[in-house]
C-alpha cells in the first residue's frame, strides 16, 4: 500500500483497535503522531528526496526503506528527544516503520523491483505480491468507512 492515507489510516484502525492495552497513547497523544511519523518515515526518507533531487539519486535513497537503515534512522531520530524519552520514542518508531513495510510486503511488483529487505546483507528482494501498488486507492474508503465505524462505536 504506497500511498500515505492508507498506512496512516491502517494504523489509526490499529491503534482504535487495541487502545484498551495502549493507553499510552490516552495519556500521551504526541506519541500517536510520533507512531504516525514512524509509519510514513520509510515513504518520505525515499521519496521525498526523489521529488526534490531527480530520479537519477534515487539508487541512493532507496536503500532507506530497508529493515536495518530505517533501525538506523529511527534511533538517529530518537536522539533529537529528551534522555529519559528516547527508548519509547525509539520503539514507536520502529513500530510504525515496521507497520509500513509490512503493508509494503503485501503489494506485488513487476520483475525484482521488490524491496531488498535484508539490505546490506543482500539484494535479494521479497513481496506477498497481494495486490498492484494502484490498488491501493481502493482500500481508501474501506479504511474509512472503517474508522466511522470504529469512531462511533468507540463513544
Amino acid at each position: 500500500m504506497p500511498d500515505l492515507a492508507t498506512h496512516v489510516g491502517l494504523l489509526y484502525v490499529f491503534v482504535r483497535l487495541f487502545q484498551p492495552k495502549l493507553t499510552i497513547f490516552s495519556r500521551k497523544p504526541y506519541l500517536f503522531v510520533i507512531l504516525c511519523l514512524g509509519t510514513i518515515l520509510p515513504d518520505v526518507l525515499t521519496r521525498v528526496p526523489l521529488v526534490i533531487l531527480a530520479r537519477e539519486v534515487f539508487f541512493f535513497f532507496a536503500p532507506l526503506h530497508t529493515p536495518v537503515l530505517l533501525f538506523l534512522t529511527c534511533y538517529l531520530t530518537s536522539m533529537l528527544f529528551e534522555v529519559n524519552l528516547r527508548k519509547s520514542i525509539f520503539i514507536i518508531l520502529i513500530f510504525g516503520a515496521a507497520l509500513h513495510l509490512f503493508l509494503d510486503s503485501l503489494q506485488k511488483t513487476i520483475g525484482d523491483n521488490g524491496y531488498p529487505w535484508f539490505f546490506p546483507f543482500s539484494l535479494k528482494t521479497f513481496n506477498f505480491g497481494l495486490f498492484w501498488p494502484t490498488e491501493s486507492i481502493f482500500f481508501i474508503p474501506i479504511i474509512l468507512i472503517t474508522i466511522i465505524v470504529i469512531h462511533l462505536l468507540k463513544k
